[in-house]
């Protein structure tokens, strides 16, 4: 909440975020979205057949569906270490897409009919926006990514929500 209060008059959000734990950073990455019109959903665990998984956070809105992974990096930003958290964090993403029931179950009204835009969400500026079409966002720069983004953007990777075929939520039946 302090740094909340903080960054609300008017101190860089990548300077205050620097001293949160990443529990905290976590929370700080949900209460942010949250700010910006989203819902979010923290620590999602699901199983797949390659055993279990967990997403930091999954965020949406009426146009989007993120899935989030919350990094508190400020340095080591290594090309190999994005490249291999990108990789990990498309792989949830994909497992999740796989999922409809799950996004169901956590609050995502029609699930089937959109896709999931994996997103990294670090603390440090990063050398790439963009690492293999994910897009690597600094706390600093949330909001201008969040305002920017297009849900026909194609610089970005994403992945359909698998149509399960079966009522959503509230008994609603799927659409063709």
């Amino acid at each position: 909440m302090l740094a909340e209060e903080l960054i609300h008059s008017g101190r860089d959000p990548q300077r205050v975020s620097r001293f949160l734990e990443w529990q905290e950073f976590e929370n700080f990455a949900a209460l942010s979205f949250e700010e910006n019109g989203f819902y979010t959903a923290k620590h999602v665990v699901f199983k797949t057949g390659a055993g279990r998984r967990e997403v930091d956070m999954f965020a949406w809105n009426d146009t989007f569906l993120f899935a989030v992974d919350c990094k508190h990096w400020l340095r080591g930003f290594s090309p190999a270490r994005m490249r291999d958290a990108v990789q990990a964090q498309v792989e949830r993403t994909t497992a999740m897409a796989d999922r409809p029931e799950l996004l169901v179950k956590i609050g995502v009204m029609h699930p089937g009919r959109r896709n999931i835009v994996p997103v990294i969400f670090a603390l440090g500026n990063p050398r790439q926006p963009v690492v293999d079409g994910v897009p690597v966002v600094s706390v600093s720069k949330l909001v201008s990514f969040l305002y920017g983004i297009s849900p026909v953007d194609e610089r970005f990777r994403s992945f359909p929500v698998k149509n399960s075929g079966t009522a959503t939520l509230f008994g609603e039946q799927p659409k063709p």
